[in-house]
């Protein structure tokens, strides 16, 4: 109990010092010219955002299968990706009210499974920010796409494929697509991680409609080993592992106690060139300090992760 309440402690002393900035979020749907509010809310950064259920009334009722796709999907910033508290609009843009489907790209056949705006202002909502809006350098805005049912059935019906690399994501300014700023997308079993260095408008299409500068591909591949802080931290009972692997190697990720005795074994396989997202979950663990380690041939790096019940 009394390691309990130091950690508890500990937390509120770090946060006191190190203050989450505010985000009111105004998540919108916008129809031909037409737009819905369909969420206002507040949270802060390292707080996740989750998608919550909605009955769309007419004219939005056609993109209930569209909006569906993405319940239970959330989102969430670094923390100290910010430097001010802000209001932030984001929309599901460009959407065709008699199909329900967002209005792709003719010119290259493809059809869009994804098309986000955003926009920010200070937090009373009077003054743009500027587009495009850049966190602080290393700190993303991040979506967690969670492959339901609905979101696979979305991109079937739409004749794209949800496998790991047929996916794309780009930044789209002035009819012009982009990588740059955004991570390669993490695509688990369960879930597609995407993250975001600033925001412009985002498009979700199959990777193979849209061609970019292959240098500007090769820039967006990890060239280093890296192990990220878990979010969140602290947590109960479940937190997320961001890794980055540079060539094709064997990758271990343990985790241990504090007195250096290991508890789990979350990642232990090849894996290729890319970024990489673990879900690790303490439900058998008590409330303490613990340590995850990532290995390979020729890299190794730990950190540090707090469990509270």
């Amino acid at each position: 109990m009394k390691k309990v309440l130091l950690l508890s402690l500990l937390v509120l002393f770090v946060s006191e010092i190190f203050p989450q900035k505010k985000i009111v979020i105004s998540l919108r749907i916008r129809c031909d010219n037409t737009t819905l509010e369909v969420y206002r809310d507040t949270v802060f950064e390292g707080t996740k955002y989750f998608v919550k259920p909605k009955t769309l009334q007419a004219p939005f009722a056609s993109a209930q299968q569209l909006y569906d796709a993405f319940v239970s999907s959330y989102f969430y910033f670094d923390n100290a990706a910010l430097n001010q508290d802000i209001f932030l609009r984001f929309t599901f843009d460009r959407i065709n009210c008699q199909t329900g489907q967002f209005i792709g790209d003719p010119l290259n056949s493809a059809s869009y499974f994804l098309n986000y705006e955003f926009r920010v202002f200070d937090i009373d909502a009077l003054n743009p920010l500027g587009s495009p809006f850049n966190f602080n350098a290393g700190k993303f805005f991040n979506l967690v796409f969670k492959k339901t049912p609905q979101f696979n059935s979305w991109l079937s019906n739409l004749g794209i494929s949800n496998a790991p690399d047929s996916l794309g994501f780009f930044y789209l300014s002035n009819g012009v697509y982009t990588n740059q700023g955004l991570q390669i997308p993490i695509n688990n079993n369960d879930s597609i991680v995407v993250r975001m260095a600033h925001f412009s408008s985002l498009i979700g299409t199959s990777r193979s409609r849209i061609t970019v500068d292959a240098k500007e591909e090769m820039n967006s591949l990890p060239s280093t080993f890296s192990l990220s802080q878990n979010f969140p931290n602290p947590f109960n009972p479940t937190t997320l592992i961001n890794y980055s692997v540079p060539k094709e190697s064997f990758v271990e990720i343990k985790v241990f106690n504090i007195l250096g005795i290991e508890v789990a074994t979350i990642v232990s396989e090849k894996k290729g060139v890319g970024n990489y997202s673990v879900e690790f979950d303490g439900s058998n663990l008590s409330s303490g300090i613990y340590i995850y380690k990532i290995k390979s041939a020729d890299y190794f790096l730990s950190r540090k992760m707090t469990l509270i019940k």
